[in-house]
């Protein structure tokens, strides 16, 4: 938009015009308003100021309908300090009188260049979170709530993070999450999964090796990490000396792969886990304090999934919706399934129901609806033990109400005259509650 009551601005308009640039062109501080009102504007040329029009102020409501948006001002020799300050304000250049039609083309190819990157960068990151961010973090405790705050707050910060849980409780995902919503999210992130790798090959696999050939060698993973994150799964079985030279390389920014080498500079972000009680390991001296101190800085503790019954059911949907998608099915899960998930204990957390959707999934007929009979029977037969029925905090009313209800009905072996008079209500009221239940109302 060429916001301008000059005629010497003809010329210009006729200009960008010629080089293939739609261009409207006001003469008021209203028709411009107007303009910006119906229409999404890349660019902005503008006197500073005029007798029916004020640049800057165009600017600034500009940027509220796009933010990206950038301006070109049109000056006098006497504005050039005043255009100069506008500069950090989303001014890109300015022109005095005569333009300089060709810079004029140029800076608007850059701003479109800039502009075009900017939408990419965008898309990539929105797909990024979509796949990987906060989004990936499935449940609806409160637990969870605390641990998306927390990882909101933590995920751009330059500090490292140590997170500990049990086996399966989506240590690596925490891991993944806080390098994707991090400044270093286009740079890698390494993985070492230091259970996996023999000991005597874990100093070659962190700091690097020689190889053949004067002055040549491989790169270990601080290296390759150098300006990314560093992953290391299961930090605890590090061997103490490796645990103290990896707190040497944090303090220092260097690692110094050879004697006789120059040092390499290396400034990872780590993001460490553990199963294991790593205070303890301090305490016993199995682990190193120095290092434990420096993973310090954040720690992030995951609860069982036994810990937090409200989400099994929503991760139970979740992972069959994946699950489904890859054998191209349409499945579901009845609600007596989904009460026999919720009484299991899962040793091994989400990963153990993970791999059970999938399982089902996989032998589930298209359009079917998976039951509690399908279920494998370790998990069909851990109901509560009988005459006693746990209910998790974070429960809604109306939920704690069902499960009440259908655990006497199958205490008193069907008898729903019986299970009435126990729970002191109405048969009539009963029979209402079991067929709403059944039709698939109430809330999980």
């Amino acid at each position: 938009m060429v916001a301008h009551d000059a005629p010497e601005t003809r010329r210009l308009r006729a200009s960008l015009e010629a080089g293939g640039r739609a261009v409207v062109w006001v003469q008021s501080r209203e028709a411009a308003i107007n303009v910006l009102d119906s229409t999404v504007v890349d660019a902005l040329i503008t006197r500073l100021r005029a007798r029916r029009i004020r640049g800057m102020a165009l600017l600034e409501l500009a940027r509220k309908r796009n933010p990206d948006v950038g301006a070109i001002l049109l000056i006098t020799p006497d504005e050039v300090e005043q255009a100069t300050r506008a500069m950090r304000r989303g001014v890109i250049d300015f022109q005095t009188v005569p333009f300089n039609l060709e810079k004029i083309a140029a800076v608007l190819d850059r701003l479109e260049e800039r502009q075009r990157l900017a939408a990419e960068f965008s898309r990539l990151s929105q797909r990024l979170d979509h796949e990987f961010g906060f989004p990936n973090l499935v449940g609806n405790s409160s637990a969870m709530a605390r641990l998306r705050a927390h990882l909101k707050e933590i995920a751009p910060l330059e500090v490292h993070v140590l997170v500990h849980g049990e086996e399966g409780v989506g240590k690596r995902t925490i891991a993944r999450t806080l390098h994707l919503n991090s400044p270093r999210r286009n740079a890698p992130l390494v993985e070492v999964d230091c259970a996996v790798i023999p000991p005597r090959q874990l100093p070659r696999e962190l700091f690097g090796v020689p190889s053949p050939g004067p002055g040549r060698r491989r790169p270990g993973r601080l290296e390759v990490a150098a300006e990314g994150t560093l992953y290391l799964s299961e930090i605890g079985a590090l061997p103490r000396e490796v645990q103290s030279r990896i707190a040497d390389t944090l303090r220092t920014g260097q690692i110094r792969p050879e004697i006789d080498a120059p040092p390499v500079e290396v400034r990872p972000r780590v993001v460490a886990s553990s199963r294991s009680d790593l205070a303890g390991g301090v305490e016993q001296g199995r682990f190193d304090e120095g290092l434990f101190t420096l993973l310090g800085e954040s720690r992030i503790e995951i609860p069982p999934l036994r810990h937090r019954r409200r989400d099994i059911p929503v991760l139970a949907r979740h992972f069959l919706a994946e699950a489904a998608q890859e054998v191209n099915r349409t499945l579901s899960l009845s609600r007596a399934a989904l009460d026999s998930l919720s009484d299991y204990e899962w040793p091994g957390n989400c990963r153990e129901l993970k791999g059970v959707i999938a399982e089902l999934a996989a032998s589930t007929p298209a359009g079917a609806t998976i039951g509690s009979d399908d279920l494998p029977t370790g998990i069909r037969d851990s109901r509560p033990r009988e005459g006693f029925l746990g209910v998790p905090l974070g429960t809604s009313l109306p939920e704690a109400e069902r499960r009440l209800i259908l655990e006497t009905v199958h205490l008193c072996g069907g008898n729903r005259e019986k299970a009435a008079a126990i729970l002191g209500i109405g048969v009539r009221t009963l029979y209402r509650k079991l067929r709403s239940y059944a039709a698939g109302e109430g809330t999980t």
